[in-house]
This record gives C-alpha cells, structure tokens and sequence, in this order.
C-alpha cells in the first residue's frame, strides 16, 4: 500500500463528492458573471488605492476612515451577491469536510487513533455506527 497511491485515489474520491462538485459549480457560476467580475475588479483597485494611501502620511485621516467604511460596506455587498454568498458557503462547507480528513490523518499519524480508525471523539463526526 503506497500512500501516495492512496492520495491520489482520496483526490478521485473528494473530486467526485458533491461538496467538491457544489464548490466547482459555484466557482464556475462566480466567474461565469461578467458584470460580478467587473465589480469585484473595481473592488480590488479601490483596495489597492486604499493600501497605497494608507502607507502614506495622511493628509486627513478622516478620509482614510471613510475609504476604509466604504470599502468594508462594498466588500460585504460583494459577498451578499448570490453567486459569492454560494461560493463561500460551498467552500465553507467542503473546508469543514477537509478539516475533518486532516484531523483523521493527525490521529493516525500521532497514534490517537485506535484500529476502526476511529479516534474516540464524535464532536465533529458524521456517525460510525
């Protein structure tokens, strides 16, 4: 048994599993958006006009306050848009399937895991039995 072997069939495996697939879907629906796209391009210069100003001595600093605020309301617009409010929550969701993976593999790299593979704490666990 190669454990590179293994990865590679655990890759086949994750990329087929509808956390993955809902994640790919919602990337492609994302980046599908022209006019999302052009918002999120205008977003990012503004961020960078922002970062640029603020390694500056401030004129006023007030206006930097106020870029900062405006930035932060049009970030979180961004994200209410249904293709990046998608996007995160698939992510969100395949992250905690990944976290969960890593968490068996430590287990069993550190010796916490007994011979079922189960390492005694269901908190975060789909079920065994």
């Amino acid at each position: 048994m190669d454990a590179i072997e293994k990865a590679k069939e655990l890759i086949e495996v994750l990329s087929q599993d509808p956390r993955c697939v809902r994640l790919q879907a919602a990337r492609a629906a994302a980046g599908a958006d022209a006019a999302l796209q052009s918002r999120i391009r205008a977003w990012n210069v503004r961020k960078a006009t922002l970062s640029e100003a603020m390694r500056q001595p401030p004129d006023d600093p007030s206006e930097l306050i106020g870029m900062r605020k405006k930035l932060a309301a049009d970030y979180d617009a961004l994200m209410a848009e249904p293709p990046l409010a998608e996007l995160h929550a698939a992510q969100t969701e395949l992250n905690g399937l990944l976290m969960q993976i890593n968490d068996m593999i430590q287990r069993a790299v550190s010796g916490e895991v007994d011979a079922d593979g189960c390492g005694g704490d269901c908190g975060g666990c789909a079920g065994c039995h």
